[in-house]
């Protein structure tokens, strides 16, 4: 809405003085004094009510709505201008006949540059009768259409930023605005910029909210979705690995007793056949063994309670002393602390881990292996290191994936699912595991683990005794 540019006159870059206040209410001190009061009594009492909403919208409305009753005018808008130069009346309050401009939009060429600067600088907009006022051509348009006869336009500044402008049109004639009103509407519009500095704050904060609930439900449910997709792949493992086991069985069983009952009728040739056949259905059945166990990290869970973890070691190593005395390998624990676990599955965490270590030794080089812990906020850091081969750090996250192997299988023995399963159960209780590896010099893994569980199951389930393999 292009603004026309009033004779000095007209334009006020300022509030109106008290005397021009009184001057045009009465000629008498007394009662320009009191008519003064009551200026202020009830622009107090308007201002009360607008403050009492933080909505924007209700502030806005509040305000056109006392506006109009007060000045006794047709129509009171509320034009709030854009950063993109387009502008919307907001807020209307309008009498009958008169047509309604609440929601129009207004695109930039309606209110240019010059208008904005004007308006910025706190100046307002006067025209008593638009029959007696040179206005420009989209300006009389504009007022044509709707009916408007007089016009006072005052800025509603937030900042150093144009907000908007606080309308009011007579319609049904012409009006000579008195200072006094002039100088009223200027003090609200100023008075105006701390509740809708705050509602539009407000505003923004609910929306964000909106936003961030909106997102937290897509994530509850994505995290659903996913919970119930690997469900189902561990239902699946589960169900095909172990009925996988029923005719691998019988592979062994047959091959076993060809070999008690025929070895010696059977040719070198016949004989490497069903050598290959019985080591192949044994690394058959050490990879079912393994995907079952996999499975069983968040399927087939024992409860978290209090579980000495130096224990839990000394047990592994128990558990491989043929496999130590047979590399002539060491294994050094510090002091370990106390935390809430799944002991079966810290169990095998460690068993896993000081296997592989074992098992990626180096040529003549007896395998040593230290055992470290550290607390730091709740938490215990567990260092794991040895003197084996070592790898390069480019497989940090390689080394986690299902089926992945670093060296073939002529080289070392294995299915690939170990360090998967370590990874998994850390996860289960909360906690990492990290990688460090350099060729030639050894390998650490790093396994942070919370010493409280602050979600422990309450439905333990049987330990599994599905036999623990490493890597």
């Amino acid at each position: 809405m292009s603004q026309p540019s009033p004779p000095p006159a007209q334009s006020q870059r300022s509030l109106l003085s008290s005397s021009d206040m009184t001057s045009d209410a009465s000629p008498h001190p007394e009662r320009a004094l009191q008519h003064q009061l009551t200026q202020s009594n009830l622009l107090a009492s308007m201002l009360q009510r607008i403050r009492q909403s933080i909505d924007l919208q209700t502030i806005l409305t509040t305000t056109v709505t006392e506006v109009r009753e007060f000045l006794a005018v047709d129509r009171v808008v509320v034009f709030q201008v854009f950063p993109d130069g387009t502008g919307k009346a907001t807020a209307e309050s309008v009498a009958a006949p008169w047509r309604s401009i609440f929601e129009e939009v207004f695109p930039p060429e309606a209110f240019p540059p010059s208008c904005y600067d004007r308006y910025v600088q706190g100046n307002v907009t006067q025209i008593n009768d638009r029959a007696n006022y040179e206005v420009v051509e989209c300006m009389q348009a504009f007022m044509e259409s709707f009916q408007i006869r007089a016009k006072l336009a005052v800025p509603i500044i937030l900042g150093d930023r144009l907000w908007g402008l606080l309308l009011a049109h007579q319609c049904s004639g012409p009006r000579t605005w008195q200072a006094w009103e002039i100088a009223f509407v200027q003090q609200l519009a100023w008075q105006l910029e701390v509740p809708l500095d705050q509602a539009q704050l407000y505003q923004r904060l609910q929306t964000e909210l909106q936003e961030r609930k909106k997102v937290e439900a897509e994530l509850r449910d994505l995290t659903l979705r996913l919970k119930r997709s690997n469900q189902e792949l561990e239902s699946f493992a589960y169900v095909s690995s172990h009925d996988l086991q029923e005719p691998l069985r019988k592979i062994q069983a047959f091959g076993d007793r060809l070999r008690s009952r025929a070895n010696d009728a059977l040719d070198d040739r016949s004989q490497d056949y069903l050598q290959r056949m019985l080591n192949a259905s044994a690394r058959a059945q050490l990879l079912i063994d393994n995907l079952l166990t996999f499975s069983r990290v968040t399927s087939k869970t024992r409860p978290f309670i209090p579980v000495n973890l130096r224990d839990i070691i000394a047990g592994v190593l128990s558990d491989l002393e043929v496999q130590l005395e047979k590399v002539n390998g060491q294994v050094s624990v510090t002091e370990i602390p106390e935390i809430e676990a799944d002991s079966a599955q810290m169990r095998q965490l460690f068993q896993n881990l000081i296997s592989n270590a074992l098992k990626f030794s180096r040529a003549g080089v007896p395998p040593i292996v230290t055992i470290t812990a550290a607390i730091n906020q709740g938490q215990v850091q567990i260092k794991v290191t040895d003197n084996g081969i070592g790898f390069e750090s480019k497989y940090d996250d390689r080394i986690f994936e299902l089926f992945q192997r670093l060296h073939g299988r002529k080289e070392y023995e294995g299915s690939g699912i170990g360090l998967s399963i370590c990874r998994k159960i850390v996860e289960r209780h909360g906690g990492d595991i990290t990688p460090h590896g350099e060729p030639g010099s050894g390998a650490t893994f790093i396994i942070n683990l919370p010493m409280l569980q602050h979600h422990s199951s309450s439905h333990p389930l049987p330990e599994t005794s599905t036999p623990t393999h490493g890597n």
